[in-house]
């Protein structure tokens, strides 16, 4: 996700018709031990991209709606 302003923006949530819910987690590793915990918001430095994957902030979907 980029933030192409000059501002620092605030990720809040997210949805897709895909999921019942979707959330926002981070994935770290601490002494060999993973944890994943809930993020409530994401602040997004100005002119700066974050990156979802499997190790930092991942989105996951709650309640997947099959077609």
């Amino acid at each position: 996700m980029h933030n192409g302003t000059a501002k620092t923006l605030t990720l809040n949530g997210a949805a897709s018709p895909a999921c019942g819910s979707l959330r926002l987690h981070k994935c770290e590793t601490m002494s060999g031990m993973a944890s994943m915990s809930d993020v409530k918001t994401m602040e997004i430095p100005p002119r700066d991209t974050v990156t979802f994957s499997p190790v930092g902030y991942t989105l996951m979907c709650r309640a997947p709606r099959h077609r």
